[in-house]
């Protein structure tokens, strides 16, 4: 797989989390009684945190690329066993 590619799935999944994460602080704060705008400030607030840390965090990790292409790869069988298609 490219560097590229693995990058991006880290990224993907730093943003799937900051948006767990943005969401559950703003349905926390909106079941508290907080107001709708203030907890959507909050929540958006976190996003935007957890996201830049963990853009940071990505950036700073090297990824190389593998040197296969995807037909050398092949396919992993649950024993272990490579199957070449």
């Amino acid at each position: 797989m490219s560097a590229n590619r693995k990058k991006l799935i880290a990224l993907s999944i730093v943003v799937l989390v900051g948006l767990c994460a943005g969401l559950g602080t703003w349905l926390a704060f909106l079941s508290t009684g907080t107001s709708g705008s203030d907890s959507a400030k909050l929540g958006g607030a976190v996003l935007l945190g957890v996201v830049a840390t963990g853009i940071a965090a990505v950036a700073l990790f090297g990824f190389k690329d593998d040197g296969l292409t995807p037909q050398q790869q092949g396919v992993i069988a649950g024993d272990g066993r490579v199957i070449r298609q």
